[in-house]
């Protein structure tokens, strides 16, 4: 299975500000330099747990449909689905309606 994030976090969980606060950091000489190490630290710590910890959209692929035929999604947790899309054996896309699936977002 392949993920790929299509909309990334409209912002982070600390604002420059609150960092800047925590660090005692005055001016804003290092404001690129602390925005960039907020996003870093909220990739590491959704890398390290395998969770999402802001609202974000990602685009799965599989290749076949599991056995039972549940599709574990990737980076919980999950806040709804936006589509499914189904290929043929000839590569023709078929968009499924909304009661043919379901979404358990425990």
């Amino acid at each position: 299975m392949a993920s790929i994030l299509i909309s990334p976090p409209a912002a982070e969980p600390l604002t420059l500000e609150e960092a800047k606060l925590f660090l005692r950091l005055d001016g804003g000489d290092e404001d690129a330099l602390v925005s960039a190490l907020i996003a870093a630290a909220r990739g590491h710590v959704e890398a390290v747990t395998g969770r999402a910890l802001m609202h974000q959209g990602w685009r799965v692929f599989r290749d076949a449909w599991p056995s039972r035929r549940i599709v574990r999604l990737p980076r919980p947790p999950l806040a709804g689905v936006d589509a499914v899309t189904v290929y043929d054996a000839d590569g023709v896309a078929a968009l499924l309606d909304a009661p043919l699936y379901s979404a358990d977002k425990a």
